[in-house]
């Protein structure tokens, strides 16, 4: 019941942000990569583990859910976080962007985004950096190393911007 309202919750809003829509509304949503293999701790790039890729399943569910459209998928170039994002990128038939972790929020991001809706596939340490950039404040930490559940919304119109946080267990 309480996914239920919050996914209507979420609906409500990005409906209620879609009804005046213009071309100067952008919605990001942002999740972090869904469970990692930790079995190798000197393997930088792992794989997701068989929860991982179930997560990264109800991630596309639950964005398809949210969001009548998404007009852009990114990733950064890590398989754990290419795998989250491809079922959502599969959904809405689109080829998923690779982006540098080091390189977040810049003027050819915002121009080739704006009035979109995308989806951010990144990290615990660089997903709430991002957020940060996007709204101007340092209001968002590092995720904790075992907390997938995260699910961010930061939706721009104009000179306002709106940002809230979901956790989908």
């Amino acid at each position: 019941m309480k996914k239920i309202f919050v996914l209507l919750l979420i609906s409500c809003t990005l409906l209620s942000c879609g009804q005046e829509k213009s071309d100067a509304t952008t919605t990001y949503i942002f999740i972090r990569h869904a469970e990692k293999d930790l079995s190798n701790p000197a393997n930088n790039n792992p794989a997701l583990t068989p929860a991982g890729l179930e997560r990264a399943l109800r991630w596309a569910h639950i964005i398809d859910s949210i969001a009548s459209n998404v007009d852009l998928v990114y990733s950064t170039d890590y398989d754990r976080t290419i795998s989250t994002a491809k079922p959502v990128a599969d959904r809405f038939d689109l080829k998923i962007q690779k982006y540098k972790a080091s390189k977040l929020y810049s003027k050819s991001f915002r121009d080739k985004t704006k009035g979109k809706t995308v989806v951010v596939v990144g990290h615990s340490n660089t997903t709430p950096i991002f957020i940060n950039k996007i709204i101007g404040k340092d209001t968002y930490t590092d995720i904790a190393d075992d907390d997938y559940s995260k699910l961010f919304i930061v939706t721009m119109k104009d000179d306002e911007v709106f940002d809230k946080t979901y956790s989908f267990k």
